[in-house]
């Protein structure tokens, strides 16, 4: 889901920078909205990670 979510975004901003949609949000807000999810997934696939490497033990 929430790769789905940043793929949007990242379609909403092509679109948005390309001027075919508009949005009445700010680019940098999309843009920091596209980071931050990012950043989350990257922290939820770090503790995948790190379950997967508790339970091996």
């Amino acid at each position: 889901m929430l790769s789905g979510l940043i793929m949007f975004k990242k379609r909403v901003l092509r679109e948005v920078l390309s001027c075919r949609l508009y949005t009445a949000n700010y680019l940098l807000m999309i843009e920091y909205i596209i980071r931050k999810a990012n950043h989350y997934l990257r922290i939820l696939e770090e503790k995948k990670n790190l379950k997967k490497g508790a339970s091996r033990k």
